[in-house]
């Protein structure tokens, strides 16, 4: 008899475990379509102007490079659509849409300028991310804003130096004057948070190449080919489009690797845009390969963390500016 008791026990609770997954579960999808529909219609009341114009639209090409600045923003609505997948939250009572296309190649990052443009109509946009350092002198984590771009695969340039949205130009000791940014959810008197402060930039020549730059060997060449100072696959793609369109627009480029810096070629496999599983197969296979590749994979993973860091908070400093300057 005890036996039975115990079984039906035991059934009765599994049943209740059951219900209460099932409840679970079912609570949770309904939070996500909620959650859902709350972006989409937060993205088009901004669309639509109902919320006010968007004042700044920034664009990345791939999510490692904006993880810093959404992170500073978790409750930033959320809309997908044609792959490309929008960001927008409001710093300052300033509207500001953050944009990433399905894959960083040139006809991906055109699709995405040309939506935001149609979409949101922004007054200024800037394209952030990373470069690779190609000559001696470029410091790691430096920020650029480039006077020349230069596109490798069809030999065409871009001369930014009468830039319709003017990079903060340096004075004779290559620094330019800021007003200290407020973070999100800050309560500091404003009175305490615009103490001047100096911040260093630089200006040189971009190259953006088709493929990714890894190699030493890479960066030699094309150093030797443009004699430009940083290397990157985005930003030529999104400044034609707004070249073009009369769209005013930023770039913003921080160092991630230096000339002499190259990459392994078991860490490559796990670099890019790839599916997690698949780059979780290759760090793993890597692993029985190299054991050595774990920790070089987790070191560029902290580099870029830090990287994307301080991109955002540079990126902040820009719309605070923009903000006080009203």
């Amino acid at each position: 008899m005890s036996f039975l008791i115990n079984t039906l026990i035991r059934s009765f609770l599994a049943q209740q475990a059951i219900d209460l997954v099932q409840r679970e579960v079912t609570s949770q999808v309904e939070r996500e379509l909620k959650a859902r529909q709350e972006a989409a219609d937060h993205a088009a009341s901004i669309r639509d102007g109902r919320s006010g114009a968007v004042d700044f639209a920034i664009i990345f090409s791939q999510p490692h490079e904006a993880v810093g600045l959404l992170d500073r923003f978790p409750d930033a609505a959320v809309t997908r659509g044609n792959g490309n997948t929008f960001y927008a939250f409001a710093y300052r009572e300033k509207h500001v849409i953050v944009a990433l296309p399905a894959d960083d190649s040139r006809a991906k990052l055109e699709l995405v300028t040309n939506a935001v443009i149609d979409i949101f109509r922004p007054q200024r946009m800037v394209t952030a991310g990373f470069a690779a350092g190609i000559a001696p002198g470029v410091a790691l984590l430096s920020l650029y804003v480039p006077n020349v771009l230069i596109d490798a695969a069809e030999r065409h340039t871009i001369d930014l130096r009468q830039l319709q949205l003017a990079a903060p130009q340096p004075n004779s000791d290559n620094q330019s004057t800021w007003r200290k940014p407020v973070p999100p959810n800050d309560t500091t008197p404003e009175t305490e948070v615009m103490a001047d402060f100096e911040s260093f930039f630089r200006v040189g020549t971009i190259v953006t190449t088709r493929r990714p730059v890894y190699s030493v060997a890479q960066k030699q060449e094309l150093r030797k080919t443009f004699a430009a100072q940083l290397a990157d696959r985005s930003v030529f793609p999104v400044l034609d489009v707004c070249q073009k369109r009369s769209m005013p627009v930023l770039p913003m480029r921080i160092v991630t690797s230096l000339y002499n810096e190259e990459l392994p070629c078991d860490v490559k496999s796990n670099s890019g845009t790839a599916h997690p599983a698949r780059r979780f197969g290759n760090l793993l296979g890597n692993f029985v390969r190299r054991p050595g590749s774990v920790i070089d994979t987790i070191k560029q993973k902290q580099r870029n963390l830090e990287a994307a860091d301080v991109l955002a908070y540079r990126l902040i400093k820009l719309l605070f500016q923009a903000s006080a300057s009203k």
